[in-house]
C-alpha cells in the first residue's frame, strides 16, 4: 500500500484524500474542523492497521505490537475529538439522542 491509499473496512484499497491545514482552517467551524480531523485520524489508522501485514524482521512481534498501540493511540484521538463536538454543543453524545 502507497501513502495515498487507504484500505476499507472490507479491505478494498482506495486512493485516500490528503487532509490540508487549508481544509482544516478554512471550514466554518469547531464541528466541521473535527470531522475533517477525525476523517484523517481515520485514514491514518487505517493505513497503520494495513501496515502491519507488512511487517518482518527479527522482532516481528514487537512490532506488530507497536503497531496496535499506534492504531489505539489514533481511535483514542478520534474519540477524544467526537467529545469536543459534543461539549461545544449541547454536551448530549450523538449516541444518546433519538
Amino acid at each position: 500500500m502507497r501513502a495515498a491509499e487507504t484500505v476499507t473496512r472490507d479491505g478494498v484499497t482506495k486512493p485516500a484524500e490528503t487532509v490540508t491545514r487549508r481544509q482544516v482552517f478554512e471550514t466554518p467551524d469547531v464541528e466541521a474542523k473535527c470531522r475533517v480531523l477525525r476523517d484523517h485520524c481515520k485514514q491514518l489508522e487505517d493505513a497503520v492497521r494495513a501496515m502491519r501485514g507488512e511487517l518482518s524482521g527479527q522482532h516481528v512481534a514487537e512490532a506488530w505490537s507497536q503497531t496496535m498501540l499506534a492504531v489505539r493511540a489514533l481511535e483514542d484521538a478520534r474519540m477524544r475529538l467526537g467529545k469536543v463536538i459534543q461539549y461545544n454543543g449541547d454536551g448530549v453524545s450523538c449516541y444518546d439522542k433519538e
